[in-house]
């Protein structure tokens, strides 16, 4: 495990490059869908988050379309509707909740929170697979000392897939780090050791969590998978996040929609 010395180097050096991209187009390693063909059912499908975004757009912007396309509206107005039309169907900060059929080992019964999806892919972490590593083993390897107990037991997850060896934190508040990403004005996701330190001194964000590796996706590609039912989702609440335990994250991410993944058939995919 490389940990957060080369994340401040290579890895930090490509995410602050890439990751407003929404995608480490470098990244040989891309996660890939193996959930097989999953049944489509339209009301499902309707109650993806990502879906209803989609579907919902002209309710939502169906008199600022009229004006567009009339001409009422001057082109650098025309031009900021529509990108804000594109950018609500995307799924940052997000819970991307694995539905029951789907097959794929690296996300069966999972929850993936998704710090950043636009039209070139998305990245997300996986927030409900804890390793069988803390994070005072983890300070320690990194010749650290958490001076709190508490925080020295908190569980290290395993964010996804690519690159396993890499590190994130993500936490809240925000902060001011060396290698941040900002998802939202309270919620951030750091790649530099300086923030390890902060919490081996105590003097870290009040609330975290740790990873091992990332799942990606190329253009399209995460699209692609809610459109065949492999996934919910929903916005995402930091008390679930954060707070609520491990095992119950998947429950209570689906709760959000109001939907019980234990009524949902993973044969067919839907209610």
């Amino acid at each position: 495990m490389m940990g957060f010395q080369r994340l401040a180097g290579e890895l930090s050096h490509t995410w602050r490059r890439n990751f407003r991209l929404g995608l480490l187009q470098e990244e040989s390693s891309e996660r890939q869908f193996n959930g097989g063909s999953l049944p489509a059912n339209q009301d499902l499908a309707l109650r993806s988050g990502g879906q209803i975004k989609t579907s919902c757009l002209f309710t939502e912007f169906g008199p600022l379309l009229q004006m567009v396309f009339s001409g009422r509206i001057d082109g650098t107005a025309r031009i900021s509707i529509l990108c804000r039309m594109i950018e609500s169907s995307y799924l940052t900060n997000q819970f991307l909740i694995a539905m029951p059929a789907l097959a794929d080992p690296n996300f069966s019964q999972t929850v993936t929170y998704i710090g950043e999806h636009n039209a070139q892919g998305a990245l997300g972490l996986v927030i409900n697979r804890p390793l069988a590593l803390t994070l005072g083993e983890l300070l320690e390897h990194l010749q650290m000392t958490a001076n709190q107990p508490g925080i020295a037991a908190l569980p290290i997850y395993h964010g996804g897939p690519v690159q396993p060896e890499q590190g994130f934190v993500l936490h809240c508040p925000l902060g001011h780090w060396g290698a941040t990403l900002p998802v939202t004005d309270q919620i951030g996701v750091t790649t530099s050791r300086d923030i390890l330190q902060a919490v081996a001194d105590g003097e870290g964000p009040k609330q975290l969590l740790v990873a091992l590796g990332y799942a990606g996706w190329g253009p399209g590609q995460l699209e692609r998978e809610l459109a065949e039912n492999a996934w919910l989702s929903v916005p995402a609440d930091p008390d679930i996040l954060f707070q609520v335990p491990s095992k119950q994250r998947w429950q209570a991410a689906a709760a959000l929609l109001g939907v019980d993944l234990r009524l949902l058939s993973p044969d067919a995919g839907h209610a």
